[in-house]
């Protein structure tokens, strides 16, 4: 009687519309998911810009020539300075880069996971509801053939009066 009890629980919140515990997990890890997604979009335009200001370094740098004197030794200090930044800022974005790839492949695995437990308990649910309408078939069955036999011995004790 629990059973049917709780199974008539869970098919009445999912009729409102309420969420079992794993459909919420699957529903957070789905957003957290999404939201990565969208920043690492957002993210690989970095990449583009570094690049190209790579080129446009070593295009200054091989074509540095046409400097000269002072202008020219400030330009390649300067130069290094800004390379090195940029560098340490291409260093420090990759490694940012792969830390939110490892998150967003762990929140990946949640929602993954979540996502089976809830298709899971769909199945579980559906095969309680096919026993609870097997049940409640049998149950019918069962009062039906009692009443059938009930009627049959009043028949029969009407029978045996008449005589």
């Amino acid at each position: 009687m629990a059973d049917l009890l709780e199974r008539l629980r869970y098919t009445i919140q999912d009729i409102l519309g309420k969420k079992s515990y794993a459909e919420t997990q699957m529903q957070k890890y789905q957003r957290v998911v999404e939201g990565i997604q969208e920043k690492l979009k957002q993210m690989e335009d970095l990449e583009e810009v570094i690049a190209q200001i790579g080129i446009d370094y070593d295009y200054l740098e091989l074509n540095s020539f046409s400097a000269s004197g002072k202008l020219s030794s400030t330009y390649e200090e300067k130069e290094s300075q800004n390379r090195a930044a940029v560098e340490s800022i291409e260093q420090h974005y990759n490694i940012g880069v792969s830390y939110v790839k490892s998150k967003y492949q762990e929140a990946q695995n949640q929602y993954e996971y979540w996502k089976g437990e809830a298709e899971r308990e769909d199945r579980e649910m559906k095969v309680y509801e096919k026993q609870y309408y097997e049940e409640l078939e049998l149950q019918k069955r069962q009062e039906e053939a009692r009443r059938r036999e009930r009627e049959n011995e009043r028949q029969n004790r009407g029978r045996g009066r008449l005589r």
